[in-house]
């Protein structure tokens, strides 16, 4: 029999974007990461791989539905808008599938969301969702209900852990990036004990997300590779260290939070990837138009931009111009689709609006350089068929990526490559980039924005020193969590899991699994079997959530 007090119990999920036991490991073997190391002992730990693409959009909207990208829609922070080649943000509205808040909240369970990626505007939770990156800064609606954004002003002096965008970092801007998200850290950490304390608040699932790990080592990871292109010995001995002090004010954030919680609760701490370096950025589309995949227009404007194109006058080339020159500041958004300064480039250097679509055969677009056919039906202007000519034209781009080599070595660039049907599955499968090309050593990295960047394949990254890798962090502890240590885990088995802990039935078309691995094998969690229900059929999820609980003999 499972009993009602298991019920009353709450799964916390603190998520740290972008973390990585290539960091966490040594401070810990060093007597640092003490939060963490108790973690680790007393429960389960081990790699949290990630999606394809290992994007916190895709990824963290995978980890709240439990399902592949093509059953939430979530290919990247932006989305092709309908009839046009142009691109538009995501936002919580192109979600295609529910999340675990929202199976909980028809359910009655109490919700607590905290910066939670993907997340803006905020859903009508039952009880509070303050939304994640991104979210325009001018507006004041990131809140569900409206009036905990003055709540929280009122009460802590907080008004927004928005995190920073340092695409213009400049040199000594580390230190104050990284007092300005330690900040943010702290703010953050506040908000959640103010709210777990609340004792009128019986808070069932908790989800949460900080975003230092990630800021920083995008752009300081430099600073602790001493093979890396950009390192300086000098800078790393100033800057090496903020990023695991980083680490370190996370670590202690999660000690606090874990101070405020029961005993009884369970916690996972996990990011929705991991990190490293990287070297290179990859314009993909060059290889594109030496291989007559892509074609650029004729017009008077298009040959001019084309000339000084090759004469090194690119996107890259202003980027780094405008950086030099400190003419904006590291939160500026330069490529937001309303920037008045891309609209001036796209004057000046060769974009997207260049591509003559009606003879072009494929494209590559946003982060990870995914190709996508110029489909008829899919594409506003498609010049492929579907069928045998879509089939013949994707087995050839796939065959002629394995011959791409590294100019620098000589080796394959692309070791890993993908076509859409090995790795989607869902409503959405339409929308999916049709190849994922990958070099295993992640090294070399598509950029976004920078299509037409360089003139080169490959050119010195001019944003990034760090860069996403496919395996994410896992711990998890708590009077249902076995001890194990370094076991592999899908990023999209939480949402299953946690629907199972939080007494709910799973809808059977999750891809994810309930993690029964984790749980102790005395574990009410363990000896519980798992409910699955199909929810096209369901009518409401209240009512199929009574239907398990009094099969099982439990109590709302």
């Amino acid at each position: 029999m499972i009993s009602s007090s298991n019920l009353e119990k709450k799964v916390v999920v603190l998520g740290l974007d972008g973390a990585t036991f290539n960091i966490i490991r040594p401070m810990i073997d060093e007597g640092r990461l003490k939060n963490f190391s108790k973690l680790i002992e007393r429960g389960s730990s081990g790699n949290l791989i990630s999606t394809i693409l290992p994007l916190s959009s895709v990824a963290w909207s995978s980890f709240a539905s439990g399902r592949n990208p093509a059953k939430h829609g979530m290919y990247d922070f932006s989305k092709r808008v309908d009839g046009s080649y142009d691109y538009a943000p995501v936002t919580s509205l192109d979600r295609g599938a529910k999340a675990i808040w929202e199976y909980a909240s028809d359910a009655g369970k109490k919700c607590l969301i905290v910066n939670v990626p993907l997340t803006y505007p905020p859903e009508k939770v039952n009880g509070v969702m303050i939304s994640g990156f991104p979210y325009p800064e001018s507006r004041r609606d990131f809140a569900w209900p409206r009036e905990v954004i003055d709540e929280i002003k009122n009460e802590l002096g907080i008004t927004s852990i928005l995190k920073p965008n340092p695409q213009f970092l400049k040199e000594g801007d580390e230190r104050r990036i990284a007092v300005e998200v330690n900040e943010i850290t702290r703010n953050q950490t506040e908000i959640l004990k103010y709210y777990l304390r609340k004792k009128e608040e019986a808070w069932n699932l908790v989800v949460s997300v900080f975003d230092a790990t990630d800021v920083v080592s995008h752009f300081f990871w430099h600073h602790i590779d001493p093979n890396h292109p950009k390192y300086d010995p000098v800078k790393a001995k100033l800057y090496g260290p903020l990023l695991y002090d980083v680490y370190e004010q996370l670590d202690l954030a999660v000690g606090e939070i874990l101070s405020v919680l029961d005993p009884s609760d369970n916690v996972f701490v996990i990011s929705d990837h991991g990190f490293g370096p990287v070297y290179y950025a990859v314009y993909m589309n060059n290889w594109l138009i030496d291989n007559n995949y892509l074609k650029l227009k004729r017009t008077t404007g298009t040959r001019f931009r084309k000339g000084l194109f090759d004469v090194g006058l690119t996107s890259e080339f202003l980027f780094n111009a405008v950086k030099k020159l400190h003419i904006v500041d590291t939160k500026t958004n330069t490529y937001s689709k309303d920037s008045k300064k891309v609209a001036l480039a796209k004057k000046l250097t060769l974009s997207t609006d260049d591509i003559d679509w009606d003879e072009t055969l494929a494209y590559a677009s946003g982060n990870y350089g995914p190709i996508y056919a110029n489909l008829k039906g899919r594409e506003p202007n498609g010049k492929v068929e579907r069928g045998n000519e879509y089939e013949n034209l994707i087995a050839e781009l796939v065959g002629k990526l394995k011959q791409v080599r590294d100019p620098k070595n000589g080796r394959p660039l692309f070791d890993l490559i993908y076509t859409k049907d090995r790795i989607y599955s869902g409503q959405f499968y339409d929308s999916a980039p049709d190849i994922l090309y990958f070099d295993s050593t992640w090294l070399n990295y598509p950029l976004r924005v920078f299509e037409f960047g360089s003139r080169k394949l490959l050119a010195p990254n001019p944003i990034y020193t760090g860069a996403h890798r496919m395996e994410g962090v896992f711990m998890g502890a708590g009077p249902e969590i076995t001890h194990k240590i370094y076991m592999n885990m899908n990023l999209i088995d939480l949402a299953p899991t946690i629907l199972h802990m939080i007494g709910l039935p799973v809808p059977t078309d999750m891809d994810g699994k309930v993690l029964t691995e984790v749980f102790d094998t005395t574990s009410e969690f363990a000896s519980r079997k798992v409910d699955y229900y199909d929810e096209s059929k369901a009518t409401s999820i209240r009512e199929i959530t009574q239907k398990v609980l009094r099969s099982s003999k439990m109590r709302i």
